[in-house]
């Protein structure tokens, strides 16, 4: 089995960044760019809900912060509302 350490020293220098310690992780991304279908699908898959960045903010904390009721039903595995008829 590799090590992260490992795996980090391997990785190109882009995605060494994430795997290397300041803590974001593509959840984080898909937060910040307000997809909340990335966000459901990196949830499925097992995406860290609990990581943090080098300041500390989980991907829960970000959505918060950006006021995006969408992402955060998607970060708690909720359905998006149903869309009213016009």
């Amino acid at each position: 089995m590799t090590s992260a350490g490992a795996v980090a020293e391997s990785a190109p220098a882009d995605e060494r960044r994430l795997l290397a310690g300041d803590g974001e992780v593509a959840l984080h991304f898909a937060v910040i760019d307000g997809s909340a279908a990335c966000v459901a699908r990196l949830r499925k898959h097992g995406a860290p809900l609990d990581a943090r960045d080098e300041k500390g903010a989980t991907p829960a904390s970000l959505a918060e912060q950006l006021g995006d009721a969408e992402v955060l039903r998607a970060l708690k595995g909720e359905a998006a509302p149903a869309q009213e008829a016009p």
